[in-house]
């Protein structure tokens, strides 16, 4: 799970993994290996949008560990990922509806995405391009300095608990649009153009 968790300024997985895929990137442009530059850019840029989701703000991963009781990789059939065995009849209905019920944790995640998604499909954003003083800033500030910036915008947002108890609205679908999105498309803009740079500093 590409998570992070906003509160925590010591959660730095996801930032030591989009920081190996910008450096992977910067040797595969130097070496002109297209390929391996292209599979760095594509999951660098994945891992930051993980990281501005604001799903992957919920710790997912830990509920799920919570409700079936025992990490992922002792839940190796299909039954056993998908289906939570509890202690009694009644406690399996209630951690499978915890999970896959209404405001379940998975299906509250799979919802917020497709309503993300869904705002996305018909929405131009011409004007999302990083201005040229942003950009200076950003240079400054560095790759890591960027994404951790912006992950504390998104999370300032508050989209996914919101979404938790008013279902999706019209209102989130404009902070979609108009927050939301230019500040992810800005960061991995950023990231990419960062990782060219250093590759080719002339």
């Amino acid at each position: 799970w590409h998570y992070i968790d906003p509160t925590k300024p010591d959660d730095r997985d996801l930032v030591v993994m989009i920081l190996d895929h910008h450096y992977n990137l910067v040797q595969a442009l130097r070496q002109n290996n297209t390929v391996r530059a292209a599979f760095e850019a594509a999951w660098m840029s994945h891992a930051i949008v993980d990281g501005l989701t604001p799903a992957h703000h919920y710790p997912l991963s830990d509920k799920i560990e919570e409700l079936w009781g025992h990490p992922k990789e002792e839940r190796l059939t299909v039954l056993d990922k998908n289906f939570i065995h509890g202690t009694t009849g009644l406690d399996t209905i209630n951690k499978n509806w915890e999970y896959w019920g209404a405001k379940g944790v998975f299906a509250t995640n799979i919802l917020f995405e497709l309503g993300v998604a869904a705002s996305m499909r018909t929405a131009r954003f011409a004007d999302t391009c990083p201005s040229p003083e942003w950009v200076a800033e950003a240079e400054q500030l560095g790759l890591e300095a960027v994404f951790l910036r912006a992950v504390q915008r998104v999370y300032a947002l508050d989209m996914y608990h919101t979404f938790w108890r008013n279902g999706w609205t019209t209102g989130l679908a404009l902070q979609t649009r108009n927050e939301l999105i230019p500040e992810i498309v800005r960061t991995v803009a950023f990231a990419w153009y960062s990782a060219l740079c250093e590759a080719y500093p002339s």
